[in-house]
């Protein structure tokens, strides 16, 4: 191996003079540098070549929301060119979903595409991820969190992380949140959230934290029991709906007039930020903790920037959705195309970007040692009592 003997027991300490080897003991074998620098050849500026495939055409909203991500894209991809990344863009129209895209793939075979950011139509994944495996080619799946493929292709990129994913995420960032508090589980068999619930409530147990259950029958006294005088009060829910987060502020609000000095918040859910059913007033109110995938601040001076361009450039408002197409494409192409202009290998991982991403927090985490990855970034957001929103990138 081109080593001395010195050398070889600095790379293993346990050599001590009366060491004996034994078969089946393992060594280090130290890999000894070229002490002659190489020559530092200057690589040329790599074309990123990027393929989108989306129901452009589509009627309704499913079309006007692909054209409204692809437009968002394109603007990010202005940014890019301005400082000097070389980008390619073909833009291909998913066929109905009883076609199948083999003219496509011909194409997209061709034109020796980097990344290629598809399907919209659970039909196609099949089509898709076959193609990705077979030629090696980067695939992002933009909106779907139901691919079970990302657990053996390493080509799969899930911006929706699948929800079992997701659960565990969320499970491992509240425990750090909220290690030193109460938490009360408001109980509803009813609720929508039963899954995450369940799956928080076990996380926190088998960890220590102190957690106390009230059934949906419980009483103002067995609310105020439930409360303890020196630690936060965390209040969880199993339900996202409207009635639930009125009746949070209810609980609250009895909380604070009987016991004044009792601290008490909320963990809440992405719903609760995206209608008017939810004033942000009362979010701050009850110091409402969310976790989000995406999170679109109105009154960001660069969203409103990025928004006005967009009018002016195709002439359109910008549909109402969540998330907003338009910026979820920007933050996709920001993401990608400046970790493959940099050179990541065959993988992009969790990847420090420079430019700005607008409404996600893109960072990605390998499923298994074979497989894909899925987004693993989000956003906690908390509303708090004295008016300020903190924003936490995870």
């Amino acid at each position: 191996y081109g080593i001395s003997i010195d050398q070889l027991k600095k790379a293993n300490p346990q050599l001590a003079p009366k060491y004996k080897l034994k078969k089946g003991k393992t060594l280090y074998i130290p890999i000894v540098k070229d002490s002659q620098p190489k020559p530092v050849v200057k690589e040329e500026n790599k074309t990123v070549t990027v393929a989108l495939i989306l129901p452009f055409s589509a009627n309704g909203i499913v079309g006007e929301r692909c054209i409204e991500f692809y437009r968002g894209f394109l603007m990010a991809t202005e940014v890019l060119v301005s400082q000097g990344v070389s980008i390619n863009v073909y833009a291909y129209d998913e066929p109905a979903s009883n076609k199948n895209m083999s003219l496509i793939f011909d194409s997209v075979r061709k034109n020796h595409v980097d990344l290629m950011i598809a399907p919209l139509y659970f039909e196609h994944f099949n089509e898709v991820v076959n193609f990705a495996k077979n030629n090696r080619t980067r695939t992002i799946i933009p909106f779907s969190s139901k691919i079970t493929d990302v657990h053996n292709n390493e080509y799969i990129y899930m911006l929706n992380a699948p929800e079992e994913f997701k659960n565990n995420q969320i499970a491992l960032s509240v425990f750090e949140l909220c290690k030193n508090d109460r938490i009360i589980f408001m109980l509803d068999n009813n609720g929508n959230e039963l899954v995450l619930m369940h799956h928080l409530r076990n996380h926190l147990i088998k960890n220590g934290v102190d957690v106390v259950d009230l059934v949906s029958t419980y009483s103002e006294q067995d609310l105020l029991n439930a409360c303890h005088s020196t630690k936060r009060n965390v209040l969880l829910s199993s339900g996202s709906e409207k009635q639930t987060f009125m009746k949070r502020m209810q609980d609250i609000d009895a909380i604070k007039q009987k016991s004044p000095n009792i601290e008490v918040a909320c963990l809440g859910f992405p719903e609760w930020l995206n209608s008017s059913q939810y004033p942000k007033m009362n979010l701050h109110k009850i110091n409402t903790y969310v976790f989000t995938n995406n999170y679109y601040d109105e009154n960001n001076h660069l969203i409103k920037s990025l928004e006005k361009k967009y009018m002016d450039s195709f002439y359109h408002n910008i549909n109402i959705s969540h998330p907003n197409m338009v910026l979820l494409g920007h933050d996709c192409a920001t993401y990608f195309i400046e970790a493959l202009n940099k050179g990541t290998g065959e993988s992009i991982s969790d990847f420090e970007i420079k430019n700005k991403m607008f409404q996600s927090n893109l960072k990605f985490s390998k499923v298994s040692s074979n497989g894909g990855f899925v987004n693993s970034g989000f956003i906690l957001l908390n509303y708090q009592p004295n008016g300020r929103l903190e924003k936490i990138n995870y």
